[in-house]
């Protein structure tokens, strides 16, 4: 969802009221313009609802404070989403958990590096979720060549590999994120794609 604030002095209140609830993720995206979105089994209907009741009770407070403040919420269309890794089950498990999240959309998968640069080319997503060590292609050279020809895709490594050397490997590459599978949890990858 995105939500303007008449009065981008407060914004940065509302933000913090917003991301005081765990279920909430926050991002600023201009002075007067918070991206929201919501973790868990909320869709639709359900995530206006809770956003915008979170809000009337915060405008309420500014009110009671002296602040007139309008704030509308509008609907984003979902962060459109491919997944690349060459482990089935991992992958499979990563698209289910993604499901629980509002506003992300898998919308492919690869197995391998050379599809996967398909797949970007064809589907232009917003965001790729990309494994180090794919065959064909490995996951650097994948996040290398999608950020030189789809600089505007948020490249996301998420890996087993804990090794500085692949972090450094991987951002200098052009990830946006390094997760590791190991410390992966829905909050953490939503909001790597998501912000």
């Amino acid at each position: 969802m995105r939500v303007r604030v008449s009065d981008p002095t407060l914004l940065q209140a509302l933000a913090d009221d917003l991301a005081s609830d765990d279920g909430f993720l926050v991002d600023e995206a201009a002075a007067d313009t918070l991206v929201v979105g919501l973790i868990g089994s909320y869709r639709g209907d359900t995530v206006r609802a809770r956003l915008e009741e979170r809000i009337e009770a915060w405008r309420d407070k500014q009110r009671t404070a002296g602040n007139d403040v309008t704030v509308t919420v509008a609907e984003l269309a979902p962060a459109r989403v491919v997944l690349v890794d060459d482990d089935d089950s991992f992958r499979a498990m990563t698209r289910t958990v993604l499901g629980y999240a509002s506003g992300i959309d898998v919308v492919g998968e690869a197995s391998e590096g050379a599809d996967a640069l398909r797949l970007v080319d064809e589907l232009a997503p917003d965001a790729a979720v990309v494994d180090l060590t794919l065959p064909v292609v490995d996951g650097i050279d994948v996040i290398r060549r999608i950020s030189a020809s789809s600089p505007d895709v948020r490249i996301i490594a998420l890996t087993g590999s804990e090794v500085p050397a692949d972090k450094i490997a991987a951002l200098e590459a052009g990830a946006a994120h390094f997760v590791t599978k190991r410390r992966a949890s829905l909050a953490t990858l939503v909001d790597a794609i998501l912000t």
